[in-house]
């Protein structure tokens, strides 16, 4: 392709120039899909996009169902660019609105994997899910012992915690399930 190089960018351009995108977008519930081509240059993520395919993602489904439905996009995507380059057909260049663009960091799940339970208990909850198999598990920690969470189901019930004060508080242990309070209502968590 003229000696340029190419980068496969599975968001959108600019708003999530930089890795992690995926889970990014999954904390956000934004289940805009994208499958997007551009041509590297010296800034991280702002080369001119050479092609681009739009999904959606369903947002009740988890983090692992949407990297098999981006890597499924990508696969088809990856044949449509290459067979366009083989075959010379004139690719549009288009230049990003830059002005646009937020830059979003690599996400390690060992450092930035820890639930705050400040947040509101569907953020917790989605949180979660965000960190769940493939990666580590969100974590937090129970009389000092550090516990990884793989999933969870958000109950809203702004009845049962009025208070800041009993966000964290573990209210239930039943049925091989914790109940764990959260900011506008509780998190039903498999032990």
């Amino acid at each position: 392709f003229k000696g340029k190089i190419i980068n496969s960018h599975g968001a959108p351009l600019p708003e999530y120039k930089g890795g992690g995108g995926l889970t990014w977008r999954y904390l956000n519930a934004d289940n805009r899909g994208r499958v997007l081509f551009h041509i590297v240059n010296e800034k991280i993520d702002q080369g001119e996009i050479i092609f681009q395919r739009k999904f959606r993602f369903n947002i009740n489904k988890s983090i692992l169902d949407w990297i098999n439905l981006q890597n499924y996009h990508e696969k088809l995507a990856i044949i449509k660019i290459l067979d366009m380059i083989y075959k010379n057909r004139i690719i549009q260049l288009k230049k990003q609105n830059n002005l646009l663009g937020s830059y979003f960091p690599r996400i390690n799940s060992a450092i930035n994997g820890y639930i705050n339970f400040s947040w509101k208990g569907n953020e917790i909850h989605r949180f979660i899910g965000a960190f769940s198999y493939p990666y580590e598990g969100a974590k937090t920690f129970i009389n000092n012992h550090k516990i990884y969470i793989l999933n969870s189901n958000f109950i809203k019930n702004k009845n049962i915690n009025k208070h800041s004060f009993l966000n964290g508080l573990i209210f239930e242990k039943k049925n091989n399930y914790i109940y764990w309070l959260v900011n506008g209502g509780y998190l039903k968590i498999k032990e």
